[in-house]
């Protein structure tokens, strides 16, 4: 027997309102950080987990070294999904593109950042000014997790008329310093992530030539009743972070 297609499209109202039911109807929340070892898993890209969380883990080792946290690398238009159906407790991305709250979503804010646009030391462009024409002669890196169409930079350039070369195109930050570092390409990225992820001792880093709007790293997460004073806890430890 097949489901019809009314009961497909009923299925993530109905699996989250029975993860929900089954919070409620669980055990008591005994929950206890210094000696619990419960595993709490986000959604997240290389980058959101470079930057967030070595500090967490290392809060967590101090103050709840029982705990234990588990990443799972989510496509953005999956990971509120996710959230939704109980596969993750938290998920943890920027608020523009499709990482919009959702009905029984909340988020807490960890970071507001802005771009720059990095360039290898002894590039012909490294110690001039960078202007847009500049920008827009020069080959690009990019970095898209989600193989997003619509991203801020491309976005306003598109408004302007005008297109940047892109030369690279990753699915991940992380092979994306040893390219810049060896061509003449150009990357424009987060700050925290060019100074968390570069050797900014071998960079030229520019102010982008033209507005780019920045952007606000979240944390979501479903309010749960069964596990309340767990989830609480960890959004505390998060907090405490900023």
């Amino acid at each position: 027997m097949q489901p019809s297609p009314r009961a497909d499209a009923l299925f993530p109202a109905i699996s989250s309102a029975l993860y929900a039911l089954n919070g409620e109807l669980g055990q008591v929340d005994l929950f206890n950080p210094t000696t619990s070892s419960q595993t709490f898993t986000f959604a997240a890209t290389d980058y959101t987990a470079a930057v967030f969380f070595p500090a967490l883990v290392a809060h967590l080792q101090t103050v709840a070294p029982g705990i234990r946290t588990k990443i799972v690398y989510s496509r953005e238009y999956d990971a509120l999904d996710d959230l939704l159906a109980g596969r993750v407790n938290f998920a943890v991305g920027f608020e523009e593109g499709k990482m919009q709250p959702r009905h029984g979503l909340a988020s807490l804010e960890l970071f507001t950042d802005d771009y720059v646009v990095a360039v290898r030391k002894g590039h012909p462009l490294a110690d001039g000014t960078l202007t847009q024409d500049g920008y827009l002669q020069l080959g690009h890196v990019v970095v898209s997790p989600w193989n997003e169409h619509h991203r801020p930079i491309d976005s306003y350039l598109t408004s302007q008329h005008v297109s940047r070369k892109t030369v690279v195109e990753l699915p991940s930050v992380m092979s994306a310093p040893f390219i810049v570092g060896q061509t003449d390409l150009a990357i424009t990225l987060p700050r925290r992530c060019v100074n968390q992820l570069f050797d900014t001792h071998q960079l030229a880093v520019h102010t982008p030539p033209f507005p780019i709007p920045p952007y606000t790293l979240k944390v979501y997460y479903r309010p749960v009743s069964g596990h309340a004073k767990a989830q609480r806890w960890m959004l505390e430890q998060i907090g405490g972070l900023k």
